[in-house]
């Protein structure tokens, strides 16, 4: 149980770091108007970079295993 509740909060807090780089990429966004390749592009990064993450918690904490509870922290953090 508390592995489980460690994996919850480790999933929460990347996203809740994922939520504020993402703000901060829209105020960059606003401030600096871009094109629709460059925003697709700067998408793109922001996306994989986050599932390479995601993944590498989940192979390093729950072996590989996909958990629900640790999607659902990393959705509440967001």
């Amino acid at each position: 149980m508390e592995n489980q509740l460690a994996l919850f909060g480790i999933f929460g807090l990347i996203g809740l770091a994922a939520g504020f780089l993402y703000d901060g990429l829209r105020l960059i966004r606003r401030r600096f108007p871009h094109n629709l390749v460059w925003l697709s592009l700067e998408d793109v990064v922001f996306w994989f970079a986050l599932s390479g993450i995601a993944l590498a918690v989940f192979i390093h904490r729950s072996s590989g295993q996909l958990r629900g509870y640790a999607l659902v922290g990393l959705a509440a953090g967001g």
